[in-house]
């Protein structure tokens, strides 16, 4: 019997520690807390009933029966265990219907609320990735070029402009270091780098920077600090424009300005420098025809004449330069011009460089000052003579050249159209990329001091653009140099032009009516037609002019009138002497410049206009053409026609 009080016993205990466990489950599952505490508290007590009873049996103090209180003990245990069970089975079946269904109210409460929450997020993660797309999509239609670098300069962004203006795709620049830095500009960027790392920036710094093939590309470079989720600078920013247009429009301009400036001085030294040269020329002239061929004065006689041309061909040059000179063009071949120039230019460049011309079998027309064109090839040759001090190959080509859209847009400039071309080639010394930038600079020149102007290919420069062509160079150190020059095509034109007959210079017994306000000059004119038989009556300014005409109107059958004088200019003179005097003939001299004259309503296609400097045998020959034609200047424009 000891045997079955200690099983029951252990029964009995056992069911009431186990309603205790359950009741504490519900506890902590239900919430109501009071109950099963009450619950417990009972099957607790039940429990120590059964063990006082059971502890008696064991210990002998009473034999084992089943009294009341043990059997009631025993069956409550039961009931409570049993009840418990039961609780506990539902309680675990209403969990997953919380879960899923939420069928109480506090359970959809809770899932309202957790939805509610998914939902935010779910929104909050749909915004961030619009922004995230946005953004993406403006950095690679930006079109400046989008760089981002790590600490160590390593790439990690490279978007679609900076593919275009570097050449490099984002796959070969990506992870690697900045592929674009020059050389010489490592040491600056790694100080730059390392500013900004420190939290500064750099906005709009101009630099240069290299694209795939080796080319330079001018670029704007603004840098700032990459900052990550924490506010710690992560990196760089670059944003870089490509600023290559704008700079060579800068040059241009810069050019364009200094070619002004030039003009301005050519333009306004031009009529006091031919008035002295036409002096220097004249009186020269004048000795010179005094003199017997045999005078051993006479070859001093004849360089200052050469000299005092070569001053005036230098006047011309500058003012051509300038584009102050406006220029006759006519149909001419290049090939002829090449032919003409060749005897001249081999003396030019000595006998220890070798001379080849290449003519083209094609016509080669241009529309052209040939006299230009000829300075052109002598300037370009005495270049490149000084480019070959110790000999060389020179080499002179003409030809012909299409020039398409898309070649106008790989150059930057010209017009899509056929051109004529001559070239200008040697072998030697070459130049540099920043001497290349600056040779048609007027006053650049690499010579020593003493054996250079400056103004050679600025000239040839001045030239080109004003017959509407384009010049380019190609050059490198120890390559050589490569001068192209593409004059408009043109198609040629028949010469229908009668032989030159022979100059002879004839004078005669006319009178002459001479308004001239530089005193050397009047002088100079005066001297040259009194010696040929004329009757000169002289002016000192146009309405001085307008009163000695008053005076011997009958008599004076042709006028010389400067152009620009005091009180009076050429025009009005003449306006106001033909009125009085229908049909007098007049020859109009000028030192300045082409289009000086032209704003004073006077030029070649209207009157008779020579242009200082003059030569005595060239004032004559004009003179007698006048006298001896029918006509006067009547073809002068009146003001608005």
């Amino acid at each position: 019997m000891t045997l079955v009080a200690v099983v029951l016993f252990f029964v009995s205990f056992g069911l009431q520690l186990a309603t205790v466990l359950l009741a504490l489950f519900l506890i902590r599952s239900t919430g109501r807390k009071l109950a099963w505490v009450l619950v417990s508290l009972a099957a607790v007590l039940l429990a120590g009933l059964q063990l006082v009873s059971s502890a008696a049996v064991l210990t002998g103090s009473r034999a084992f029966v089943f009294p009341v209180p043990d059997l009631v003990a025993l069956g409550a245990s039961g009931l409570l265990f049993a009840g418990f069970l039961l609780i506990w089975r539902y309680v675990r079946s209403l969990r997953p219907a919380e879960a899923a269904g939420k069928t109480r109210p506090e359970a959809a409460a809770q899932e309202k609320e957790a939805g509610s929450g998914i939902a935010e997020r779910t929104r909050s993660e749909e915004t961030q990735r619009e922004v995230n797309e946005r953004l993406s999509a403006v950095l690679q239609a930006s079109p400046a070029a989008i760089v981002t670098l790590d600490s160590d300069g390593i790439v990690t962004l490279w978007n679609r402009a900076a593919e275009q203006i570097f050449g490099w795709t984002k796959e070969e620049a990506t992870g690697k270091f900045l592929p674009i830095m020059p050389e010489d500009e490592f040491g600056e960027f790694r100080g730059l780098r390392e500013r900004v790392l420190r939290g500064e920036s750099e906005f709009g710094r101009e630099t240069r920077r290299f694209r795939k093939d080796g080319s330079h590309v001018y670029v704007s470079v603004s840098t700032a600090p990459l900052f990550d989720t924490n506010g710690d600078i992560s990196g760089i920013i670059s944003v870089i424009t490509d600023i290559t247009e704008r700079k060579r429009l800068e040059d241009q301009l810069r050019h364009a300005q200094k070619m002004q400036a030039v003009g301005q001085l050519a333009g306004g030294v031009a009529h006091d420098f031919n008035n002295i040269l036409t002096a220097i020329i004249g009186y020269g002239s004048l000795l010179q025809m005094k003199m017997d061929k045999d005078d051993p004065l006479a070859v001093h006689v004849e360089q200052i004449l050469t000299s005092s041309e070569r001053a005036a061909n230098l006047a011309q040059q500058l003012l051509t330069f300038s584009r102050k000179q406006i220029i006759a063009l006519k149909p001419v071949g290049l090939n002829g011009i090449v032919r003409r120039s060749e005897k001249l230019l081999s003396r030019v460049i000595g006998e220890d460089i070798e001379f080849r011309t290449y003519a083209a079998e094609d016509e080669t027309t241009v529309l052209a000052d040939s006299g230009q064109i000829e300075q052109v090839l002598m300037n370009l040759c005495t270049n490149a003579r000084d480019a070959m001090p110790g000999g060389g190959l020179l080499t002179i080509r003409t030809g012909m050249a299409r020039m398409s859209e898309e070649e106008v847009r790989a150059r930057g400039y010209g017009k899509a159209g056929t051109y004529a071309v001559i070239s200008v080639a040697d072998s030697g010394t070459g130049m540099d990329e920043k001497t290349r930038e600056r040779i048609f600079e007027p006053f650049f020149t690499t010579k020593e001091m003493g054996k250079g102007t400056g103004l050679g290919l600025a000239i040839v420069y001045g030239i080109v653009k004003q017959h509407n062509g384009y010049i380019d160079v190609e050059s490198g150190p120890g390559k050589g140099t490569v001068f192209t020059i593409h004059l408009p095509f043109v198609k040629p034109v028949a010469d229908e032009s009668p032989p030159a007959e022979p100059v002879v210079v004839r004078g005669g017994a006319e009178t002459i009516l001479l308004a001239e306000d530089d005193t050397d000059m009047k002088d100079l004119i005066k001297d040259v037609l009194e010696r040929f038989g004329y009757e000169v009556v002289d002016a000192k300014d146009g309405e001085d002019a307008v009163q000695r005409f008053m005076e011997r109107r009958d008599a004076v059958k042709l006028l010389i009138l400067d152009v620009v004088m005091p009180k009076k200019n050429a025009r009005e003179v003449y306006e106001t002497l033909s009125g009085i005097k229908p049909g007098i003939k007049c020859l109009f001299i000028s030192g300045h410049t082409k289009e000086t004259i032209r704003r004073k309503g006077v030029s070649e296609e209207t009157v008779d206009l020579i242009y200082k400097p003059i030569s005595p045998k060239e004032l004559l020959l004009r003179v007698r053409r006048i006298l001896d034609t029918d006509s006067g200047a009547e073809k002068i424009s009146t003001p608005g026609s």
